[in-house]
């Protein structure tokens, strides 16, 4: 069964992070090397650049307040590491559960490991006013345990900064008020005792089993110290009440003694009452009645013993008074300390509440603000749609006419076509040709042309089918550039100069005619073969409609 135990830390970063080799300091020997790589670092920030992050905003709004310049704060970590007022940069605990001998198995190693990696884990959102920089579990030491670095965080200050590094006023802040506080009892105190309670309920759901708390009355709870502190009162109460009333029949002998002056005393008068015991029983006396005058020596010798015990039964009284007031004091003040105890667990258990119902209204909140974004992207969604739908009946309708005017159209888009073709040919295709027949290829210069001079003043050209012409180049060689070559070769292209052949105007009645009366048995050049042929088609599609003149 192993103890929760969380003592204070040094806060060396260094041990923390494992850094001695890189120092040149040697690893301490209660570190095993070997199980170093299996420590997990949770947390690990810069302290400087945490301050700024935390203090960051605070800093800079009592600067701006702030008219003379040596009263600003430059830097809150170099001014809480400056300061005498016994704040610390950040606070360590040491949080384990068990010791050397409850890990025995490697189960109940990684279990403590699991249980200490969940309770970081819910750290912040348990201590809001706790923010942690550092967060280390130490596996290569002989008990897992964890290394807690925090900055307590306080807010709510009227003057100066209006959030600090204060441990005291952040516990308080978090809940934890002591109604009696003391160096026994205060809030820090009252933390570490919740903190070690909900570690141990995590230890306890990973199957570890968790000693009893301890505390300085023994391992007595609270309502257990109360009950056998009542029954410690009541005996020496009782013992007390016994006492009193010795010393009352001792006062009403001696009383009664006086008040009878030389008469002698009868037994039977100053018999001694009998007394019931505690427990109801009537106690049998050692005498029924003593004498003053006409005694024996053995009776005044038994007298004078009496007197004797009487004496000493005053003294042994009035030490037995001083006794009980003691007691009586010492029970008032473990009183008040239980009172504080139980009040110190009230507390806690109203934190735990009052943290509950915070963690309740934000799950609420957020619940609620998710149901509004949600409404609000279904309305959205929801306008989305209308407009669709109103945009495809539109479209539909919109389509319909479309189809019925692509019925109408349809004969304009054949005639279309048709004119597109005429344009073709007495574009592109009657280009070509009437270029080609003014092209002439070099091939079929005289030999021992020059093409240089022509290449030179840009007019050697490549003609290819498709009615393009480009400028021929030059290689390396003198001869035509790469690509010209190629594309002749394939086919693509002839190479020559451009010729204007001389024209003559013939009257379009007299080219009708030709056209008409050619006679198809003498042989027509090519060139002319083609341009009949094409001015044929061309009038063909003139004359098919009234939409189309040619021009």
């Amino acid at each position: 069964m192993g103890r929760i135990s969380m003592p204070q830390g040094k806060g060396s970063q260094l041990h923390n992070r494992r850094k001695y080799e890189e120092i040149g300091k040697e690893v301490p020997e209660h570190i095993n090397t070997k199980l170093t790589s299996q420590n997990i670092t949770l947390v690990d920030l810069n302290i400087r650049q945490a301050y700024q992050s935390i203090f960051g905003k605070a800093v800079a709004e009592y600067n701006n307040k702030q008219r003379r310049s040596d009263r600003k704060i430059e830097d809150y970590y170099s001014y809480i590491q400056k300061s005498k007022n016994g704040e610390k940069l950040f606070y360590e605990d040491i949080l384990q559960w068990g010791k050397k001998e409850d890990f025995q198995s490697e189960e109940t190693r990684e279990k403590a490991k699991r249980a200490l990696i969940e309770y970081v884990n819910t750290f912040e959102q348990r201590n809001p006013n706790l923010k942690l920089i550092g967060a280390y579990i130490h596996m290569d030491e002989a008990s897992p345990h964890l290394h807690l670095d925090y900055v307590p965080v306080a807010h709510g200050y009227k003057r100066g900064l209006s959030a600090r590094n204060s441990l005291d006023r952040a516990m308080k802040e978090m809940g934890f008020i002591p109604e009696k506080e003391s160096r026994q009892n205060n809030a820090t105190k009252m933390w570490k005792e919740n903190e070690r309670s909900y570690f141990g309920d995590i230890c306890r759901n990973m199957g570890l089993s968790v000693e009893a708390e301890r505390k300085a009355r023994g391992s007595l709870s609270v309502e257990e110290y109360k009950a056998a502190k009542d029954e410690m009162l009541k005996g020496i109460e009782k013992e007390y009440a016994k006492k009193e009333q010795a010393i009352a029949e001792i006062d009403r002998i001696t009383s009664y003694m006086a008040l009878q002056g030389n008469e002698a005393v009868k037994a039977e008068n100053m018999t001694i009452e009998p007394k019931k015991s505690f427990w109801g029983k009537t106690e049998s006396l050692e005498r029924k009645g003593v004498f003053i005058e006409n005694m024996d020596e053995q009776q005044i010798h038994t007298l004078m013993g009496r007197v004797k015990f009487s004496d000493k039964l005053l003294d042994e009284s009035a030490y037995t008074e001083k006794y009980c007031e003691m007691i009586k004091r010492s029970a008032k003040m473990e009183a008040e300390k239980i009172r504080s105890e139980a009040t110190a667990d009230r507390n806690k258990v109203i934190a735990k509440a009052e943290g509950i119902l915070r963690q309740k209204e934000e799950i609420i909140a957020a619940a609620e603000r998710w149901a509004k974004s949600l409404q609000a992207k279904y309305d959205e969604l929801s306008e989305k749609v209308m407009s669709l739908l109103k945009m495809e009946r539109r479209l539909q309708g919109e389509v319909a006419e479309l189809q019925d005017k692509r019925m109408e159209l349809e004969p304009i888009k054949q005639e279309v076509e048709e004119m597109k073709k005429a344009k073709s040919i007495l574009s592109g295709e009657l280009s070509y040709e009437f270029t080609r027949s003014k092209f002439r290829s070099w091939r079929s210069m005289p030999f021992g042309s020059s093409y240089d001079t022509y290449r030179e003043k840009g007019e050697l050209l490549a003609l290819y089918k498709d009615g393009t012409i480009r400028k021929v180049g030059s290689n390396k060689q003198g001869g035509f550039d790469e690509k010209t070559l190629n594309d002749e070769k394939a086919g693509l292209c002839v190479v020559g100069i451009m010729q204007e052949e001389e024209k003559v105007q013939m009257p379009k009645r007299l080219l009708n005619e030709l056209l008409q009366k050619t006679d198809n048995a003498v042989g027509l050049s090519e060139d002319l073969g083609a341009f009949i042929q094409q001015q044929k088609e061309v009038s063909k599609i003139a004359g098919k409609g009234t939409h189309l003149r040619l021009r």
